[in-house]
């Protein structure tokens, strides 16, 4: 037989007409869901049990009863005494529950709560202590000297186990092995000493032997003015400069193109000229930026030569380009003389 449904309102429902395996569906007025829908299957005529939905189960756990938290414990220094009874005290906690705790951290002593509540509300009686009792302060004074009977030699190590009067003992034998040079006396007064050289005592650096040598300070040039080519000069601010520092020297600054075009091909076209004792044992190449985004090759040569060539652009393609007139020309390397 087919499976059938039946649906209506709540009110017209009736439990004991359904049939095995039939469904009936509410379509409102169901008291027992809030909004009145329902789905009901018949096992057995009169034996019917209601279907939940999703919905339905999200919104019974919703809407079931809350249980309490379990005990809190709480801890500081307000809850004092050892009464038995109930007291508030200012704790500062607003949601004490009954058969919460609160340790005193000083004392020791605990606490449960037997009223709950805010604060001044929520009272606290006294149960016990975490802290066993206070044992007898023992004797800070000696009923007579300590005669040490059994005296160590300074080697003679403080082991665990050692009772005071050991360790008294074993000290005193440090003490009396130390000459009297270690509380008052001079060097001399040492047994087994290192010789020192009377520069240990009174001299200078200068009177000891097999000392190392101190590198002197380097000779610093200073920065000086790059001697540059006809047709080109210095830009405010980036004077074009050499500078030596021992046998270091460092060029630094710009040029000015005062000429016609140049750069745009592997002849190198001089800008200034390094005076001897500043000057590379190799060629020293490097690649800067000009005017107009060209990128070229700036040489220092070995006879002191500063030159520009190989200058490409950005704009263009295809080889070299020259670096137009009034176009600003910079300089810079680094190395070392070749003295």
């Amino acid at each position: 037989m087919a499976i059938t449904n039946r649906k209506g309102p709540y009110s017209d429902f009736d439990a004991s007409k359904m049939l095995k395996g039939e469904f009936a569906i509410v379509v409102s007025g169901d008291p027992n869901i809030s909004d009145g829908r329902a789905v009901y299957i018949c096992f057995e005529p009169g034996y019917i049990k209601r279907l939940s939905t999703f919905e339905d189960i999200e919104e019974n756990i919703a809407e079931a009863a809350k249980g309490e938290r379990g005990s809190f414990w709480y801890y500081g220094t307000a809850v004092t005494g050892t009464s038995t009874d109930g007291q508030s005290f200012d704790t500062g906690i607003n949601d004490a529950l009954k058969n919460d705790y609160y340790l005193n951290t000083e004392s020791g002593n605990i606490y449960n709560c037997t009223v709950g509540g805010t604060s001044l509300v929520a009272k606290w009686a006294y149960i016990g202590c975490i802290l066993g009792p206070e044992g007898p302060q023992g004797d800070l004074t000696l009923d007579s000297p300590i005669i040490f009977t059994n005296p160590y030699n300074y080697e003679e190590q403080i082991l665990s186990g050692d009772s005071i009067k050991t360790v008294l003992e074993k000290l005193n034998g440090w003490y009396k092995n130390f000459s009297a040079v270690v509380f008052s006396g001079e060097y001399n007064d040492l047994k087994n000493k290192p010789a020192l050289k009377d520069v240990a005592t009174s001299g200078d650096y200068n009177d000891l032997k097999n000392k190392p040598t101190i590198p002197e300070e380097p000779e610093d040039s200073g920065w000086i003015n790059l001697p540059l080519a006809s047709g080109y000069s210095n830009i405010s601010n980036y004077t074009a400069q050499y500078r030596k520092i021992g046998n270091q020297v460092e060029l630094r600054g710009a040029v000015r193109n005062d000429s016609s075009d140049i750069g745009g091909g592997t002849t190198e076209v001089t800008v200034g000229t390094l005076p001897e004792g500043y000057r590379p044992s190799k060629m020293v190449c490097e690649i800067h930026h000009a005017y107009n985004y060209h990128r070229y090759q700036m040489r220092v040569n070995t006879n002191g030569t500063v030159t520009v060539s190989r200058a490409i652009s950005s704009y263009q393609t295809g080889g070299y380009t020259d670096i137009p007139s009034g176009g600003t020309i910079f300089l810079g390397a680094t190395f070392f003389a070749n003295d």
